[in-house]
């Protein structure tokens, strides 16, 4: 991968892709989980968000999410933002 100036690297755990809808009913298949998709949303709509504020945002939409109950897994995020390459 080539980042260019600006571009930021999320890594984060299973339990963030995998956090259950807290009041919505499992279907067949299982629980309603937040998903890449979800995560990607998130994302997609503070991408110039700085990391630490990025970080913030995701949790705090993870919680409402999950709400009333909690994440049933662990939760971690790291985010960086690549600012070019020194001169």
């Amino acid at each position: 991968i080539l980042l260019q100036p600006g571009d930021v690297i999320l890594l984060y755990t299973d339990g963030i892709v995998e956090a259950r809808h807290g009041t919505r009913e499992a279907t067949e298949e299982g629980h309603v989980d937040l998903g890449i998709s979800g995560l990607s949303s998130i994302v997609a709509g503070n991408r110039t968000t700085d990391p630490k504020s990025l970080l913030l945002v995701i949790m705090t939409a993870l919680d409402q999410y999950c709400a009333p109950k909690s994440p049933h897994d662990d939760c971690t995020l790291a985010a960086l933002r690549y600012l070019g390459a020194s001169r």
